[in-house]
């Protein structure tokens, strides 16, 4: 067995934010609090983990076969690089396939 202050000092480290000498009302309250829906997420490289939002704007246009329509701003954030990364290309074009994807006629 260490020494009483040795002890202390080891214990007050062991249970720093625990509330186990505290009072049981406090344990118990703490110990009845739902999970959090969030965690922290690292990413080691570039594309491991994106952040994707879409948002529908307030604008209609007029899209490729002549119909009106609303359009939606997507943006996606690199999660490793804090960086948006450059645009690709869609394998299978759609009429919400923007200009800039389509192959040149």
């Amino acid at each position: 067995m260490p020494a009483r202050a040795t002890f202390y000092r080891l214990f007050e480290r062991v249970t720093a934010g625990l509330h186990t000498t505290g009072s049981a009302r406090t344990r118990q309250s703490l110990a009845n609090r739902p999970d959090s829906p969030f965690r922290q997420l690292t990413a080691g490289r570039p594309g491991e983990l994106m952040q994707i939002d879409s948002t529908p704007l307030d604008v209609m246009v007029l899209l490729d076969d002549g119909i009106p329509g609303r359009v939606e701003l997507t943006g996606m954030v690199d999660l490793a690089t804090a960086r948006y990364p450059q645009p690709c290309c869609a394998r299978r074009p759609s009429r919400w396939t923007p200009r800039c994807c389509l192959p040149e006629r």
